[in-house]
């Protein structure tokens, strides 16, 4: 059995990231080689991958008499450094980039019709396929097994988190002093983590990076900036950040979203940004451009020390938002269920009724491949986060690395989701035991402000309950009413998509957008399509 890392045979062993053992020591990259030495077989492996916590991925090679004989590689539990890997005769090709694995060639395909239907209105391609039928992905908290003249087996470790029973009979105060308990060994980690390193948050005012820059304060973590971006600083989402970071004493910077010399045809004919969409997108998922100017601006802000960015991911995800919303238990209910998912999120796109049938079908097979035992509930949010979280949402944060910035997300701590998925429902619906929890340390730094709203109050009103009942079959009916964009411009999106990507998408798109977000899903599968995006 061949194995090319990057087209090469001298890079395996490969390990990418940083983590914490069982016994809570700091591995970073040549540690995590070390760590995964001597394997003892692929059960040895799986115990050692689900005993690390942190954002890593590895690949290992056992060898007899200077042959390969089997490859082990694997991801962490929100697999914030994917690997892709193709299978081509006796050699296994792989890459932490999907683009990598193409062919000579195929730099345009024809993308299949399922993967581009489900696409179209998520952003992302499901489970282990990519939109290159060859090229796979390992899904999140899995491991894949190649053994010489067998076929490659995924094996899941940690696809859902580990829930201890005690811990749901809690009382809510018990529960709350819990949750603070873990968050704070959460954040005691990002400092070790961190090290000496200087340190840029993201600050958007909401109650994920608001938490972490209270713990920036706490431990003294300096030098620390904060940041908002977005088009014009006079929003009030920057003068709220603004303010956060003047309460706690951290300096604050506005980055605009849009570099210097754009005009209407945005970034479409810009080689470096589509170079950025392939360093994010890896042939399973859709772009992010808002991060991209701040990105850049970021890495030059500390004479050549690359700085740590703390981005606020998976607060929402952790602490049970939407788990509000109805499904229905039992087998029978599969397709009901798999219909309120495929408009889980509002949809991207307008669905004829058949495509809606296809889309049904996809996600009652993707629902089918998770645990049994597991209520309707929590096969919702191993969606949500395996799929929806892990593809499209924390891909934002390889934005930062493609400037050399390193990246850590407190909030995809595995004992923190592990405790908060182990909590009683209906502390978690509308988040209501994180808000509880946040207002407490808002309150303690004096920056609670009037409009911080509460998502768990919301949740609790008759009308909007009812309307999250009707939610989805209203939405597929006035999809097509759907405006591309709000009134309010705060990134920059109208100007940036509003001229010749739009009009490149109206051209040469069957079907039509109703979202910003299916805009740019269009034009970046058209873009593939045409075979349009450069090497890197």
């Amino acid at each position: 059995m061949n194995v090319l890392f990057k087209k090469t045979t001298d890079t395996v062993p490969y390990s990418k990231g940083i983590a914490f053992d069982a016994q809570d020591n700091l591995l970073k990259e040549g540690d995590l080689n070390s760590y995964f030495s001597e394997l003892r077989g692929v059960k040895d492996f799986i115990q050692r991958a689900d005993a690390l916590n942190g954002s890593w991925c590895t690949c290992q090679v056992a060898q007899k008499e200077g042959k390969t004989t089997a490859l082990y590689m694997g991801v962490d539990h929100r697999s914030t450094h994917p690997l892709f890997y193709r299978l081509e005769g006796e050699s296994v090709l792989i890459s932490d980039n999907g683009f990598d694995l193409l062919k000579e060639g195929e730099e345009r395909f024809e993308i299949e019709e399922e993967p581009l239907l489900f696409f179209s209105q998520w952003g992302f391609t499901p489970e282990e396929h990519t939109l290159h039928p060859s090229i796979k992905r390992i899904p999140s908290g899995c491991v894949l097994y190649v053994e010489e003249g067998y076929d490659a087996t995924i094996i899941p470790y940690a696809q859902t988190p580990k829930i201890k029973e005690e811990i749901a009979g809690l009382s809510f105060e018990e529960a709350k002093k819990g949750f603070e308990e873990h968050l704070e060994k959460a954040f005691d980690r990002m400092k070790r983590v961190i090290g000496v390193a200087p340190v840029v948050l993201p600050l958007s005012g909401g109650r994920d990076s608001r938490l972490i820059a209270i713990a920036l304060k706490e431990r003294n973590i300096s030098p620390a900036i904060t940041m908002t971006y977005g088009r014009t600083a006079k929003t009030s989402e920057v003068k709220k950040a603004a303010e956060i970071a003047r309460r706690l004493g951290l300096e604050h910077r506005f980055v605009c979203t849009i570099p210097s010399g754009y005009t209407r045809k945005g970034y479409t004919q810009d080689e470096e940004v589509l170079r950025f969409f392939r360093h994010l997108s890896g042939l399973s998922s859709c772009y992010f451009f808002a991060e991209y100017n701040p990105s850049r601006e970021v890495s030059q802000w500390f004479n050549g020390e690359q700085p740590y960015v703390l981005p606020g991911h998976n607060g929402d995800t952790l602490c049970g938002l939407k788990i509000h919303q109805r499904w229905v238990e039992g087998e029978q209910y599969d397709d009901f269920n798999a219909y309120l998912l495929t408009f889980y999120e509002g949809g991207n796109r307008v669905l004829s009724q058949q495509e809606v049938g296809k889309m049904v079908e996809i996600h009652k097979n993707i629902l089918a491949h998770y645990p049994k035992e597991l209520s309707i509930r929590q096969k919702l949010e191993c969606f949500r986060t395996l799929e929806l979280s892990s593809k499209y949402l924390i891909n934002s944060s390889r934005a930062w690395s493609y400037h050399g910035s390193n990246v850590w997300m407190p909030f995809l701590d595995r004992e923190l989701i592990d405790f908060a998925a182990s909590l009683h429902p209906d502390f978690r619906v509308g988040k209501r035991i994180y808000e509880s929890l946040s207002d407490d340390y808002f309150r303690r730094h004096r920056i609670s402000f009037p409009d911080d709203g509460s998502e768990y109050a919301l949740s609790r009103s008759p009308r909007f309950r009812f309307k999250q009942l009707l939610r989805s079959f209203i939405l597929y009916q006035l999809s097509k009413r759907k405006r591309y964009f709000s009134r309010h411009d705060d990134l920059g999106f109208r100007f940036l998509m509003g001229g010749a990507l739009q009009q490149e998408v109206k051209k040469n798109i069957p079907w039509h957008p109703t979202t910003i977000n299916g805009l740019s899903f269009a034009w970046w599968l058209y873009k593939l399509q045409q075979g349009a995006i450069p090497k890197a």
